[in-house]
């Protein structure tokens, strides 16, 4: 977890560089000071989650660990520090020391969720009177504390396995000669999803394509989990597409339109676009009607090279049940074609999923009239060194970086002069494609290898035009 989050996180702190030379009050020392009892308590249903700043309402007075004695918190412990240089802690948030300190706390280069290094930055700012534990008996914290006269600020950390679980803090007005009783307001510091987020945000989809959506929960201790198949999807209004419960929209064949795609996860909601265009679905393949582990020749696939071996397998799928497995070896790269005749504007969508990342595959536009490579006009290349290439002959452009065992979702938009290229729904690229070149086929091609065997699979194949 970064350093900058951590400190965004936490609720807000108090104290300032220059608090102690502005102080007009002597504090007394911490023998002198007098005694708060803490009164502890959960934060209620209404108050903030962590990750925003509390607003110090009023809360009920629960004792911390009343039922939640399953925690297995190891120590309690509390810093007073002397914030008597002020009538209310209101005063400091909106003072100049308040904002020095915040400045300062960004850059502090240490790690905020252990107690000891809060410790060491509060210590640097002012006075910290007391710093000490209390005691735990069952599921009740307590215990008494030191101060000094005037303004009191507590800070109370729940340790777990020298980590902070809980976070707390409260003010106490404490006066000579006269007991003092805080109580301290405690937040949950388990990490929590504090924003969510639909990827790609905005798309446009020709009828006919499909587009996965992804759902990613950010967390308060710095992660980013795709949560996409804990998720519940809808669609509204549901005319354009329709979506799956794993975040697949499909383009309707025909009613273009506009839709939005929801995402709710642990009780928070995220959005995407999508806007579907008029288009004609010239072919689709899901690879589903096939029988397994067969060449799927009916649907007018044809073998260029034989490779080790070409067929439909249900190993991996990007939807439904099946896929296209190609296989090659040392000397034998695996080629097979679809005929197209479309013209310049075209679309082509294909979903790939590479078993390694340094043997590579390709997707592209085939002339079956030209020899050797000089047939492969155009194409996308998932290359042996982990990344993902548009390229023509005299032309390639680095688009981004891809992982073994992950589908790829890649969309070539033929608009000439260029060949646009999309992953994953997200614009990634594009390379020059001239109106005179010549290409009749669409190519799926595992590549040749020095050594072992390369294994892709594909799905989801799906062309059109405008």
């Amino acid at each position: 977890m970064s350093k900058r989050r951590m400190i965004r996180l936490l609720p807000m702190m108090v104290g300032s560089l220059l608090l102690l030379l502005q102080c007009s009050k002597q504090p007394a020392s911490p023998e002198e000071g007098p005694s708060i009892v803490l009164r502890l308590m959960s934060a209620s249903a209404g108050s903030p989650r962590i990750g925003k700043v509390p607003d110090r309402t009023p809360a009920p007075a629960q004792p911390l660990f009343r039922g939640m004695g399953q925690k297995k918190v190891d120590l309690v412990r509390v810093m007073v520090l002397d914030f008597s240089a002020y009538d209310t802690s209101w005063q400091y948030f909106d003072s100049e020391d308040y904002e020095q300190y915040r400045r300062a706390r960004d850059s502090w280069p240490g790690d905020l969720k252990y107690w000891g290094e809060w410790r060491r930055l509060l210590g640097n700012f002012f006075r910290v009177v007391a710093d000490q534990a209390l005691t735990i008996e069952g599921d009740v914290a307590k215990g008494t504390v030191t101060g000094v006269v005037g303004l009191n600020y507590l800070c109370v950390a729940m340790i777990e396995a020298d980590t902070i679980r809980y976070w707390g803090e409260g003010e106490v007005m404490a006066q000579q000669g006269h007991p003092a009783h805080a109580a301290v307001q405690v937040w949950d510091m388990a990490p929590q999803v504090y924003f969510l987020e639909v990827r790609p945000h905005f798309v446009l989809l020709k009828n006919g394509l499909t587009q996965r959506f992804r759902c990613l929960a950010y967390y308060s201790d710095g992660r980013a989990v795709d949560v996409s198949r804990d998720a519940s999807w809808s669609l509204e209004p549901g005319i354009a597409g329709t979506l799956d419960n794993t975040g697949l929209f499909t383009a309707s064949m025909q009613a273009p339109g506009q839709e939005t795609v929801y995402a709710a996860f642990a009780g928070d909601t995220a959005q995407a676009m999508v806007m579907v265009e008029p288009a004609v679905l010239l072919f689709s393949d899901d690879f589903e009607d096939y029988t397994a582990n067969t060449f799927p020749s009916r649907g007018g696939w044809q073998e260029l090279s034989p490779g080790v071996s070409s067929m439909v397998s249900r190993s991996y799928a990007f939807s439904g049940v099946q896929s296209l497995r190609h296989e090659s070896s040392p000397g034998h790269p695996r080629r097979d074609l679809l005929s197209v005749s479309w013209g310049d504007s075209v679309t082509i969508q294909v979903s790939v999923l590479l078993r390694e990342t340094d043997k590579g595959a390709m997707i592209g536009l085939y002339n079956r009239k030209a020899a050797g490579d000089e047939a492969f006009v155009n194409w996308v290349e998932f290359a042996e060194d982990g990344k993902i290439y548009a390229a023509r002959r005299d032309e390639r452009v680095e688009l981004r970086a891809y992982e073994p065992l992950m589908w790829y979702t890649v969309r070539v938009e033929l608009a000439m002069p260029y060949a646009r290229v999309f992953i994953d729904g997200e614009q990634a690229g594009s390379v020059f494609f001239p109106a005179n070149a010549q290409w009749d086929a669409l190519v799926l091609a595992a590549k040749d290898i020095v050594s072992g065997s390369s294994v892709q699979y594909y799905d989801d194949i799906r062309c059109t035009r405008p």
